[in-house]
């Protein structure tokens, strides 16, 4: 995001926020009520109100593939190449290892998590064909069956997996010219991406209305199953951002060498500032202060911390990952396990483009969903409890990039270590 825009989200997105929880506990209490005393009115109600969450929702679609498609290559050519050296590539790994380490986690316990729960399968709403449903015929190909018979077709239709590869394609195209020639095409890209992100801005200014046309007209067909729904789904993805969270300590302990009691005391004042403004940005001051009462080298406090900051979020193989297996589960969509581990990979790719303000992964997270296929009515249900799992959120953020720093200045020692900018 850009200066600008980052100062806007920070100033609007708290009170937003507010408005949209409000409204979806609104929605979901005015819901029940008609559902227990005149169902009849409440299906009337629902009918005359859910067009204007539909018309949103629709909003949304139509920014959600350009807006992938930017971030991706926004992600890839751009920020991802902002870490030189060796310093770099050696955060580049850990990053990748803890997102790869937050996927697994993800997909082990997320099935035991809603056994556990009794997250019933097909909660929210009957069943929906896969968006893009793949050939049963045993003479098509598993690329074929994939794509569909044709590849151009596939990404005329929306096929989420085909418009990714594309995007994989050009960005790393674009990584062998030139610097003059990359940053020729990069720079309408990052201008496309913040129009976007300005659209979606004012999109998601409507969130009150959409979320409680919507919360309505669930909880009034629901009852209270909606409800118990979601609120398994917040103590699930809290429960797994804490537990990544906890294994930071063991981790700055075996591969960055510093005791668990030295680690938690440098890291406390960072994840205060973290849990009370849930953005990664403004905890970056405490963060290399951090870095300082634990003698990490100058050199690692000057690089390693200001990329983690900006290109490293340790909840969103976590959190994203969790969305999309929560909706698929509550809506009885057939996903298969090729669905999944493709979209865990999208989740991990786009993380390196959300920004650090609170709740800004909504916008990358809102765009795959809205591409994937689920239902857009239990997108921006998630959207408005956002804030409640967005501590957890920050917090894990913050205490990753400590132990990546921790770990990187053990293995770059001062006299090799590349140089600040």
């Amino acid at each position: 995001m850009t200066d600008s825009a980052r100062a806007a989200s920070d100033g609007t997105s708290r009170p937003l926020t507010g408005v949209t929880l409000l409204a979806l506990l609104m929605g979901f209490a005015g819901g029940f009520a008609a559902h227990e005393v005149r169902p009849t009115l409440g299906a009337q109600i629902a009918n005359v109100i859910e067009p204007l969450g539909q018309l949103w929702g629709d909003s949304l679609r139509i920014l959600a593939y350009p807006l992938l498609v930017c971030i991706l290559i926004d992600a890839i050519a751009g920020r991802i190449r902002t870490a030189p050296g060796r310093m770099g590539l050696l955060s580049l790994v850990c990053f990748l290892a803890f997102l790869l380490a937050g996927a697994i986690l993800t997909l082990a316990l997320t099935p035991i998590s809603f056994a556990l729960l009794d997250v019933p399968q097909g909660s929210m709403g009957q069943a929906i064909a896969v968006a893009h449903p793949r050939s049963e015929a045993p003479e098509h190909s598993w690329l074929t069956g994939i794509f569909g018979d044709r590849f151009d077709r596939a990404l005329l239709n929306g096929n989420l997996l085909a418009i990714v590869l594309v995007a994989l394609a050009s960005a790393l195209a674009m990584s062998r010219l030139p610097a003059p020639a990359r940053r020729a095409i990069l720079d309408p890209v990052h201008a496309a991406l913040q129009l976007l992100l300005v659209l979606l801005g004012w999109l998601l200014l409507a969130a009150p209305v959409g979320v409680f046309s919507l919360t309505f007209s669930l909880s009034s067909r629901n009852g209270l199953d909606a409800m118990g729904s979601l609120g398994a789904f917040v103590v699930i993805v809290i429960a797994m951002l804490l537990i990544l969270t906890l294994l930071c300590y063991p981790a700055a302990l075996f591969l960055g060498r510093v005791s668990i009691s030295r680690f938690a005391h440098a890291a406390a004042p960072a994840q205060a500032v973290a849990m009370g403004t849930r953005s990664s940005i403004a905890s970056l001051p405490a963060l290399l202060d951090s870095g300082r009462r634990l003698g990490l080298p100058e050199q690692v406090n000057g690089l390693v911390l200001p990329l983690s900051v900006a290109v490293f979020k340790a909840n969103r193989t976590i959190s994203g990952l969790l969305k999309y297996l929560f909706l698929v589960h509550v809506y009885g969509i057939d996903a298969s396990s090729a669905d999944i581990l493709a979209y865990a990979g999208l989740v991990l790719v786009i993380s390196f483009a959300s920004p650090g303000t609170p709740s800004g992964g909504a916008h990358s997270s809102t765009a795959i969903l809205v591409a994937a296929g689920v239902p857009i009515e239990g997108v921006l249900l998630l959207i408005a409890i956002d804030a409640i799992p967005d501590i957890a959120k920050t917090l894990l953020n913050v205490t990753a990039d400590l132990t990546v720093a921790c770990v990187v200045a053990r293995f770059s020692p001062p006299d090799t270590a590349d140089s600040a900018p």
